[in-house]
């Protein structure tokens, strides 16, 4: 995955990741799937909560392949890249919320390949 939009407390919650090779988005770490459905902005939209004060949104998502309530691995895939709800092409809007603030998901994962690594932060572990 490669970052297209940065995060922004004012106007902009998460980073916006786009992928050439693999369309399959992934938990970035362990916890239960709290969302899996539609918003009317954000589209096919999962939302897992890991159980420690994180939680993670995936969205725009083309399909959601995990449903509410389910638990889920680090590195488990949770949906379709895709281009559904307010979107302007296929990408991934992901966001990172601690203790129900926003948090830059690039000052916990700088090199963002947050998908494939197995050192995810220890923080949301």
């Amino acid at each position: 995955f490669r970052v297209k939009s940065k995060f922004s407390l004012t106007d902009h919650l998460g980073v916006d990741l786009s992928s050439i090779d693999d369309r399959v988005v992934k938990a970035a770490a362990k916890g239960f799937v709290v969302f899996s459905n539609w918003t009317y902005y954000y589209g096919n939209t999962v939302i897992i909560d890991h159980q420690n004060g994180y939680l993670t949104i995936y969205a725009h998502n083309e399909r959601n392949l995990v449903e509410q309530r389910q638990l889920v691995d680090r590195g488990e895939p949770i949906a379709i890249l895709g281009n559904t709800g307010h979107s302007a092409g296929a990408h991934l809007h992901f966001e990172i919320w601690l203790d129900g603030v926003p948090v830059d998901p690039l000052t916990l994962i700088p090199e963002f390949t947050v998908y494939n690594r197995s050192n995810f932060p220890e923080a949301i572990e």
